[in-house]
């Protein structure tokens, strides 16, 4: 599943670039996230998938995404 987002979207994840510990995004469960800093936890809005194995780092789905990742799920057609 191929997401377009919004150009609000990618501003609000262009703001939290303090916050992570890469530049990159990944899938991680069938999820876009983003590898954040521990200490930056609650700056964050969105969902914890999963963790490096150090624990240093949290691959967080944004709260944006997230939503666009529903919305497009709700909408999409369903084979009956």
């Amino acid at each position: 599943m191929e997401l377009a987002y919004t150009q609000e979207t990618k501003e609000k994840i262009a703001r939290t670039q303090i916050c992570l510990s890469d530049s990159f995004s990944t899938i991680r469960n069938g999820r876009i996230c983003i590898p954040v800093k521990k200490e930056y936890k609650f700056k964050i809005g969105g969902t914890v998938i999963d963790k490096s194995s150090t624990g240093n780092t949290l691959f967080i789905e944004p709260k944006e995404v997230g939503k666009e990742r529903n919305l497009s799920i709700i909408s999409a057609p369903v084979d009956v």
